[in-house]
């Protein structure tokens, strides 16, 4: 591991970063774009003999008919546009500038954008459906300005109120395409989500007064790919800069339009009270316009964002031999009986691999500390030293234990050495594999595996380090994906516990070349054999006390009679022993005191089945 940490190193001296100054947007200087009228003169009506919803008034009519349309100009067809109202079959485009604009706007906007009119924005819609392809396919595209564009059709009014009514009036009222997407007005939100189709709706706007009395509620739905994402909360270790460019879609969408129009709308009408109407700014009377928010000063580290990916499989592959070696190292003492003739000689288990454990844990410390002491002087300088040396350190001890627990089903070092660095292998490669947006529950379970766990906090890791480093204050972040570093180092530890445990079962119920094994369920019966011996201990013990102990087998057809042999002043032993059905029956007996007889007399009966005498 100590060389691939000295390689990322070299890479990262030979990789440059980039400083950039923070900008803001908003200033006095800056003056509001508008499109409004690069659109109208970008279109036209085509049909002379009607005005229907009032777009030929709006547009102007075209020097050329349907049937004879210019290069270069495009006219909408209601098969493929899906468009349904009548009038706007007849709407066409005639020039890209404004498409041109708005293909620069899938990047941001980074001068004043000002809102558009609500007849300009219906007709960006338009021109957006004749010049970017109709309606998108899919509504779970990515979101992008040309899909908030496209994802347009009818306006959807609720409740069926008399301020709704009234709204409606000053819409007309004020605006000429109104009507062109009016959609309809009903009782609840319900009513309208039952009934409307796929690439039609552009919204439902839902004006109702507040419980408490006073002012007005107002509620603007649109689609959720038509506006930015505002469910999910950006990482802290992203990059600065104006990145993600998502909040043109506010503007592209038609929201803050369809938000500016209602106000007006609700303010101009009377059905805000007089009270309210004097503390609410009159948003006709000003000019609004979309601005990103302005960035402090980063500095663009090209390495760290390449070794997010990278460095985090090339630290886990940087075990694969520590690992293999150290498997091969116990199977090893396995093959030379050292480990059998150490027992013999007294050595207790728990003192046999807790040595092994402390001299290889030992060794993991010492790596950790020279690898957390490297990576904060050079590559991780923002984050913290003790953190580095956590994770590394917990991960080394990991793929010890990993290491002993796999040794223990093996009984041949050149196996070891060959199977175990692809057993540890396929453990890695889960961590790379699964592809993100996974479900976090996946991770849990994988996390059983401890290169997965330490592969999530390196880029986790790298990825802070983008910013300003990883801190024990990070540990707990709730944006972290798929786990914060709070969890990684839980996983670590619960690693640790479980492959101690399995490498203690195994060792004891895998068949191996020497030594004895024990049930799988030893555990269990080493339970019931306690209680049962216990049960027999007691009822010997009460037996002895009545009657002589028979010392040759009643069943022997060999011998017919009993030898009953009294202690007398002094200390008998017996032993038992069963081989392939062969009986051995030995007694020592002291007739005379220990202080009267020097030599103890020993008696020996061996039993053997009738069919095995000769």
């Amino acid at each position: 591991p100590l060389v691939f940490v000295l390689g990322i190193i070299l890479v990262s001296f030979a990789v440059t970063k980039d400083d950039f100054e923070g900008e803001q947007f908003v200033t006095s200087e800056n003056s509001v774009t508008s499109l409004g009228g690069d659109i109208r003169s970008s279109m036209c009506y085509a049909n002379a003999t009607s005005d229907d919803m009032g777009l030929r008034s709006v547009l102007g009519l075209c020097p050329f008919t349907l049937d004879s349309v210019p290069v270069g100009a495009v006219c909408m067809s209601p098969e493929y546009y899906h468009i349904t109202t009548e009038a706007a079959h007849h709407v066409c485009v005639t020039g890209r500038d404004v498409i041109t604009k708005m293909s620069g706007t899938n990047k941001g906007f980074k001068e004043q954008i000002g809102l558009l009119g609500f007849d300009d924005m219906v007709l960006l819609q338009l021109m957006a459906r004749v010049a970017l392809g109709g309606p998108p396919t899919n509504l779970f595209d990515s979101n992008s300005i040309s899909v908030s564009l496209r994802i347009s059709g009818k306006l959807y009014f609720t409740p069926n109120t008399p301020d709704v009514a009234r709204v409606l009036s000053t819409l007309r009222n004020t605006f000429q395409l109104v009507d062109l997407v009016y959609g309809g007005t009903y009782n609840t939100i319900s009513d309208v989500t039952n009934m409307i189709e796929e690439g039609q709706t552009w919204g439902i706007v839902n004006i109702d007064a507040p419980p408490s009395g006073g002012g007005i509620s107002l509620m603007i739905s649109l689609n959720a790919s038509a506006v930015p994402d505002a469910s999910v909360l950006r990482p802290r270790y992203e990059q600065g800069g104006l990145t993600p460019l998502s909040y043109s879609q506010y503007w592209a969408s038609g929201f803050l339009t369809l938000q500016q129009t209602l106000y007006d709308a609700v303010l101009n009408n009377g059905t805000v009270t007089p009270t309210d109407a004097a503390t609410t700014p009159v948003f006709d009377k000003v000019i609004i316009g979309l601005v990103p928010m302005g960035y402090t000063p980063y500095t663009k580290n090209t390495f760290l964002i390449i070794a997010g990916a990278l460095a985090p499989l090339m630290l886990v592959l940087a075990y694969l031999y520590p690992v293999s070696q150290v498997a091969k190292r116990f199977v090893e003492e396995k093959e030379l009986r050292l480990r059998e003739g150490t027992m013999i000689m007294g050595l207790g288990k728990t003192a046999f691999f807790c040595s092994w454990l402390t001299i290889y844990h030992i060794q993991t410390i010492i790596l950790g500390v020279v690898v957390a002491i490297l990576l904060k002087a050079t590559v991780m300088p923002g984050s913290d030293w003790f953190l580095i040396f956590i994770t590394f350190t917990l991960f080394g001890m990991g793929t010890v234990h990993l290491s002993a627990m796999l040794a223990t089903l093996f009984s041949s070092s050149k196996v070891t050495a060959l199977v175990v660095p692809l057993l540890y292998f396929a453990m890695a490669i889960p961590s790379f594999a699964i592809p993100d947006g996974t479900a976090d529950g996946i991770y849990p379970l994988l996390s059983l595996l401890c290169p997965v766990p330490f592969s999530v906090g390196l880029k986790l890791m790298f990825g802070y380090e983008i910013n300003n480093g990883m801190g024990w204050g990070d540990l707990a972040s709730e944006t972290d994906k798929p786990m914060n570093m709070g969890g990684v180092l839980g996983f670590l530890i619960f690693d640790i516990i479980i492959y101690t445990v399995l490498m203690l079962y195994f060792d004891v119920v895998v068949p191996k070349q020497w030594g004895s094994t024990y049930h799988p369920c030893f555990c269990f019966m080493f339970c019931c054999r306690k209680s049962e011996t216990d049960e027999d201990e007691e009822a010997g013990s009460s037996a002895a006390a009545n009657q002589t102990r028979p010392w040759l087998s009643k069943n022997s057809h060999l011998v017919q009679r009993q030898l009953e042999m009294d202690r007398v002043n002094g200390n008998s032993k017996t032993a038992r022993g069963n081989v392939n059905d062969v009986v051995l029956d030995t007694v020592q007996e002291y007739p005379l005191p220990i202080s009267q007889a020097t030599v103890p007399v020993s008696y020996t009966h061996l039993t053997l089945p009738t069919k095995r005498i000769v």
